[in-house]
């Protein structure tokens, strides 16, 4: 990796973090639960919940809104949630900040961490890709319909016996596909953003923590980023399933010569 690709990448993860700050800052607050008014009488044993309190959920404790993040979803982070947090910032601020940053370094530590586990089979994955946009099309065609048919599916299943045990299958074996899937089209989307800054080839594992970097930001604009990342992950799914996750044998319903 060239030091202008370096800083290239230090780039992207400033205006990551940089992006992510303003959207969780001009986020609506969170809505604090009800508070209700004491209970009296004697039906509740003079137990009741403190005049200006909260409701409370199992024994009196705190509902699940306020438990500190990530537990609840009140105030998160360091701070009260009112504008108190560090340097600052509110506390919820500092717990969507945190958020997206564990976010971003599972996603890059897990797409490399895929690349160098299954080389051959991503770039073949990521050579699918490189049709025309019908091409993109039908595979995320495809990639809806694995995963509507995985829901589908997972459903039913949890009517039988081994439901449970089936449906965590489906939905671990749904996330590794769309996890291949992304670190397959991070390589040509870092590639091209590598060109886009004036850069030569770099080696794939650079291209990939570009192109993880740009789906991130791309993922980090409301509402419209949250459908493109979806999409992608479609498209990248589709691919992962035509290519039978990159092997290099196609589909087929010939079975080999079985011995029983």
């Amino acid at each position: 990796m060239t030091r202008r690709a370096g800083l290239l990448l230090a780039g992207l993860l400033g205006v990551a973090l940089a992006l992510s700050v303003l959207v969780n800052t001009l986020a609506p607050p969170p809505i604090p639960p009800i508070p209700l008014p004491a209970a009296t009488g004697e039906g509740s044993g003079g137990r009741g919940t403190p005049a200006g309190g909260f409701s409370s959920g199992l024994g009196g404790f705190p509902p699940l809104g306020g438990l500190p993040w990530p537990l609840g979803r009140g105030a998160r982070g360091v701070g009260d949630g009112r504008g108190g947090g560090l340097f600052g910032l509110a506390g919820t601020t500092l717990g969507g900040v945190t958020g997206h940053l564990a976010s971003l370094v599972t996603l890059l530590l897990a797409g490399l961490g895929v690349l160098y586990a299954l080389p051959a089979r991503v770039g073949r994955i990521a050579a699918a890709l490189g049709g025309r946009w019908p091409q993109r099309v039908r595979l995320g065609t495809v990639g809806l319909a694995a995963g509507l048919l995985m829901l589908a599916f997972g459903t039913l299943s949890l009517l039988t016996i081994a439901g449970p045990a089936i449906a965590v299958t489906i939905i671990a074996l749904s996330y590794l596909g769309g996890l291949i899937g992304l670190t397959a089209i991070s390589l040509p989307l870092g590639r091209w953003i590598m060109r886009r800054g004036g850069l030569a080839e770099q080696p794939p594992a650079v291209d990939l923590l570009a192109g993880l970097l740009g789906l991130f930001l791309i993922s980090l604009l409301p509402v419209l980023g949250g459908v493109i990342f979806a999409l992608v992950a479609l498209v990248g799914l589709g691919a992962t399933i035509q290519t039978r996750a990159g092997s290099a044998q196609p589909w087929s319903l010939a079975l080999p010569e079985l011995d029983y």
